[in-house]
């Protein structure tokens, strides 16, 4: 690295004593300043409860700092005592990384860390990685009306959004989240904290965007932000029951390879349905415009379609699908099965991928027992501000994905247990997309699936540029204290 990362400031004087193994852990915690609970705490069951209640992980410990000091203490108790560390920002890991994807990690959350701070000059935010991003937006808007581009859901958290990705339907405007991010305040393996960005620690910095969980703590982000558009058209159009999937899907394809920048969409499948919905940044008749390419292919959309002009708060809530972008209220749970697939511009869906995909569906969907939908996302083409960044510039790869599909079933009734005809179908779906093709399929890192092999997610979230993260990784974090199952090195 052009800075050696042993040089930074040491936090061993913040803990009287470090812990030499796992049941010496307690004890240091207790001297790290920041509170912490345990098995035996009051309120434990809420704490380790994940997002997807597949998972039922059993954490060492959950600390919650309140300080770079308080954070770095607490990394260094377990890793004295052998004890691996993950960080929790919103909790909404699809496969509760969170909590670890293991039993017996020390939990960091870092809800604690939630304030905006935006330079009225340059338009720089600091935002805290405990922030959601309904949060986010809000605190963003308030402090002169700034923006970022990220995702619908108000209730996840920016920590992970933003470390894997963080893609919106402003994204092949703007960028994806991390595109957007100049700096970020790392808590390391060894407990020091680094204060990373292009001029510091740049290797780094590379590196986390893409994958920050894998080496350290994020306790805060530096983003540039963006002025909030005064009008954003958000959208949906429906089609008769007759009109072809199939001929949409492959038309959504070849319309996106040029595809304005302003607009972001992804097409909706579920049983029985499918639609169009998304986003223009301008207003409706522009909409029109760079929409028509793709409408004219198809039937005439059905009364049911709306086209709504917004600003930038009532945009979000509408999209959000919560009736607000507050996240005081506890946010609601599912029990859920995912994987995604990236199409890459060079290597498109052929009329055998797509219509074998639409059959698998059509005829498996209504057996399986599950709840379930497809989003088929438009990332890239040639204006996307996503697919014009290097592949090489960040840790995050597939800069050439066209469209990314979240493929999701959740159980009949959102609760446990999950059944295997759930896992059996969404694997049934990527298996109907894939079989026919040459090129394989990536894979998107915050549609995370922990149900695929080590090659896989190595090559398909992070292609050539894993190599890299893996060097970096031996430098800053050689015994592996950050070693969720798909942490660099695991």
């Amino acid at each position: 690295m052009t800075r050696s990362l042993v040089l930074l400031s040491l936090l061993a004087g913040l803990v009287s004593a470090l812990p030499t193994n796992r049941a010496d852990l307690d004890s240091c915690l207790s001297s790290s300043g920041a509170s912490y609970l345990t098995s035996s705490s009051s309120g434990w069951d809420d704490a380790i409860a994940a997002y997807n209640q597949r998972y039922t992980y059993q954490p060492a410990a959950v600390a919650y700092p309140t300080s770079s000091a308080e954070a770095g203490a607490v990394v260094q108790c377990a890793s004295a005592a052998g004890v691996p560390v993950t960080a929790r920002s919103g909790g909404h890991s699809y496969a509760a990384y969170g909590l670890g994807g293991a039993d017996g990690f020390l939990v960091v959350d870092t809800s604690k860390f939630a304030r905006v701070i935006v330079d009225q000059d340059s338009g720089q935010a600091v935002v805290g990685t405990g922030l959601r991003l309904g949060d986010v937006a809000q605190q963003l808007y308030d402090s002169g009306e700034r923006a970022l581009p990220h995702g619908t859901c108000p209730y996840v958290g920016v920590g992970g959004h933003a470390a894997f990705g963080g893609y919106g339907f402003q994204s092949r405007e703007w960028g994806l989240t991390l595109d957007r991010m100049i700096g970020a305040t790392l808590v390391l393996a060894n407990g020091t904290v680094a204060e990373v960005s292009a001029t510091s620690y740049p290797d780094l910095f590379w590196a986390i965007r893409g994958s920050a969980p894998s080496f350290g703590i994020a306790l805060s982000y530096i983003f540039a932000t963006l002025p909030a558009p005064p009008t954003t058209t958000f959208f949906s159009y429906y089609f008769p029951s007759s009109a072809s999937a199939s001929q949409a899907l492959l038309a959504l394809q070849s319309f996106g390879l040029n595809a304005d920048a302003k607009l972001g969409m992804e097409m909706v499948l579920g049983p029985g349905q499918w639609y169009f919905t998304g986003a223009y940044t301008g207003t409706s008749d522009e909409l029109a415009t760079a929409i028509a390419p793709l409408l004219d292919q198809l039937p005439a959309t059905t009364s049911d379609s709306t086209v709504q002009e917004l600003g930038w708060i009532d945009y979000l809530v509408a999209v959000g699908g919560e009736g607000t972008i507050d996240t005081t209220a506890p946010d609601t749970r599912d029990t859920f099965y995912a994987k995604s697939a990236v199409v890459p511009s060079t290597a498109l869906l052929s009329t055998a991928d797509v219509d074998a995909f639409i059959s698998y569906l059509n005829t498996q969907g209504p057996a399986s027992g599950t709840q379930w939908f497809v989003e088929a996302e438009l990332y890239g083409g040639t204006p996307s501000a996503i697919s014009q960044v290097p592949e090489n510039a960040t840790a995050y790869g597939n800069r050439d994905g066209l469209l990314t599909f979240q493929l999701y079933a959740s159980s009949s009734n959102y609760a446990p247990p999950y059944p295997q005809a759930g896992f059996d179908f969404v694997d049934g779906m990527f298996a109907a997309l894939d079989k026919h093709r040459a090129v394989p399929l990536d894979f998107y890192p915050n549609y995370v699936d922990d149900r695929l092999t080590d090659q896989q997610w190595q090559s398909g979230y992070y292609g050539p540029n894993y190599a890299r993260l893996l060097r970096i990784k031996e430098e800053v974090d050689p015994t592996g204290v950050f070693a969720y199952p798909q942490a660099i090195g695991k």
